[in-house]
């Protein structure tokens, strides 16, 4: 069977909390040079999807992601605003 895989959607699986989570606890090697076992990898299987599930995967995960930076970046305007209202008011009151 060729299956194929999407850079994208391994990277998304590496980029796991969990994955991530694990894997620190394991690492070997000194700072700056730590490195996963591969005996890691052998025993965290990788959820191999087929092609076009992948694809939808990872289209979610970059639609997700964009919608948390948009309102991330809503979030950071609204604070602004909110502390120039309040030295508007403050400015006001004294």
């Amino acid at each position: 069977m060729n299956m194929k895989t999407l850079p994208d959607y391994i990277l998304l699986f590496l980029k796991t909390p969990d994955f991530l989570l694990t894997g620190e606890r394991v690492m070997t090697g000194s700072a700056g040079q730590k490195r996963l076992p591969r005996q890691y990898f052998e025993s965290n299987p990788f959820p191999l999807s087929p092609l076009a599930e992948q694809s939808r995967i990872v289209a979610q995960v970059e639609k997700l992601q964009s919608l948390t930076t948009s309102l991330k970046a809503r979030l950071t305007a609204a604070q602004t605003k909110q502390a120039h209202l309040a030295e508007a008011l403050i400015a006001e009151v004294v």
